[in-house]
């Protein structure tokens, strides 16, 4: 099945479990697939996604750093697989050679994306799973 194209629709915070959801909106779609994450991963997707300004560069800002000085670019990031409730996503580079996969948590793939503007994708197999779709 084909992989569909999504957005970062916002971040939510369960007030009841303190726990947090990425929510990923297929574009041009009305269908929704929720990701749960560690409140420290939601921060460091939300202070992009905000335009914070930190003082001092996170992990995943030093991971972009990284990649470009040895000319890689992140060309996509793909929720690809989900197993017993944990999504799993994949990280597309670009390299001079071709391309590489990368293994990621949905989580960090998600934070790289933001700070790339790199596309996110879902596996088509996995938003008929597990999405949720939202009728006008």
């Amino acid at each position: 099945m084909a992989q569909v194209e999504m957005e970062i629709e916002s971040l939510r915070r369960n007030l009841k479990s303190d726990q947090w959801t990425i929510n990923l909106k297929e574009k041009g779609a009305e269908r929704y697939l929720a990701i749960w994450v560690d409140a420290a991963q939601a921060d460091a997707i939300a202070v992009k996604l905000q335009g914070v300004s930190v003082s001092r560069p996170s992990t995943h800002d030093l991971l972009v750093q990284l990649l470009r000085l040895w000319g890689a670019d992140v060309e996509s990031v793909i929720v690809c697989d989900l197993k017993n409730d944990t999504f799993y996503a994949k990280i597309i580079l670009r390299v001079d050679v071709g391309k590489l996969e990368i293994d990621s948590r949905p989580s960090d793939a998600l934070a790289l994306a933001v700070r790339v503007g790199a596309p996110v994708f879902v596996e088509g197999a996995i938003l008929d799973q597990a999405g949720i779709a939202v009728s006008a």
